[in-house]
């Protein structure tokens, strides 16, 4: 069992610390074999699952019904999940990796004939996914968020189906035992901890409400980005920001500049000079470090500036701005804590 996990740890490891490499070496591969991308991508995707259950065929000698109808629904899941989901090629590579790394978990745990083989392995593989969209989160070109979650969720239900095709329980009961229903416990506290620090870090935001440009989220405070306005004025007059290495740290101020400028500039495209003018008096106010570092496309022309105040700046609308792409709630931290100490509370409470 040990060193099962061990393998299925690293296999796990090996995924997250890989997640920055994912999209630039598919971005590559398109670009360097675009006649066989497509027969490559499938190849990584669909063989392993082909492997999986072709193994699972010659294995099954009982209990055929449940074995195969465990079978039937993994395929059907991961057929739906290719149709129906709307994903990236990264995505669908990712479903296959998860998928293995559950198989893996799923070996290391086979030994339990309780509940536990079915929690255990598919919290360490949540751990591991919600890792890897972290990790995402704190590096350039890439962007984690709990929508990628799920969708490695699916990768893992599959790879929990197929892994109890070829080795099914005996049974389903609770945990019986108080070290077993101590694992459970940990393992669903972990996953659940793991997922409350994944969605403060990157899906809990604030409400700046700045007179006269109106309203718009950000991941800092006010305060907190006058500061990181300051910090990088000071900063960038000595070094000029540039385009970031592969590996490190993402400077999310600067992200979140630049897609208020997206933003302005794609509603100057639209024909919106109002809201264009409210996004970039945003730029002008808390992200002047930004328009001042030379960035193409960061700062208007001052004849561009002067003829859209010139026809917006009268309108005193209220403006609440969209520019942040990806979810990003403004909720209050200490009830979010509150309900996520809740819920372990009664995991554990249940698992007595």
């Amino acid at each position: 069992m040990r060193g099962r996990f061990l393998l299925a740890s690293a296999a796990a490891a090996v995924v997250v610390m890989a997640s920055p490499f994912v999209g630039r070496i598919n971005t590559a591969v398109s670009q360097a074999l675009p006649d066989q991308y497509v027969g490559i991508l499938l190849a990584s995707v669909i063989l392993p699952g082909i492997a999986a259950i072709g193994l699972a065929l010659l294995r099954i000698r009982e209990r055929r019904l449940l074995r195969y109808s465990l079978l039937a629904v993994a395929v059907a899941i991961a057929g739906l999940y290719a149709t129906v989901m709307e994903t990236t090629r990264t995505e669908q590579f990712h479903f296959t990796e998860y998928g293995i790394v559950t198989f893996l978990f799923s070996a290391a745990w086979r030994s339990r004939n309780d509940a536990g083989a079915i929690v255990l392995p598919v919290c360490a593989a949540l751990v591991a996914g919600f890792a890897d969209e972290w990790f995402q989160w704190f590096v350039p070109s890439r962007v984690g968020e709990a929508r990628d979650v799920v969708l490695n969720g699916v990768g893992i239900a599959c790879g929990l189906l197929v892994a109890f095709a070829l080795n099914p329980l005996p049974r389903v009961p609770a945990p019986e035992g108080r070290d077993a229903r101590r694992a459970v416990a940990i393992g669903l506290t972990a996953a659940m901890l793991v997922a409350a620090l994944f969605l403060q870090t990157v899906h809990l935001g604030y409400d700046v409400h700045d007179s006269p440009t109106g309203t718009f989220r950000s991941r800092f405070t006010p305060s907190g980005l006058r500061e990181a306005a300051e910090a990088r004025a000071a900063r960038w007059r000595l070094a000029p920001p540039a385009e970031m290495p592969l590996v490190s740290r993402e400077d999310h101020y600067l992200s979140e500049a630049r897609f208020h400028v997206e933003f302005r500039n794609r509603a100057v495209s639209a024909g919106d000079s109002w809201s264009a003018w409210r996004e970039n008096l945003i730029l002008e106010r808390l992200y002047a470090p930004v328009l001042e570092s030379g960035l193409p496309g960061s700062r208007w022309p001052a004849g561009q500036r002067t003829a859209i105040a010139a026809v917006s700046a009268a309108d005193a609308r209220p403006y609440v701005s969209a520019a942040y792409p990806f979810p990003l709630y403004a909720w209050n931290r200490w009830l979010f804590w509150s309900g996520a100490a809740a819920l372990v509370a009664i995991v554990w409470l249940l698992c007595r």
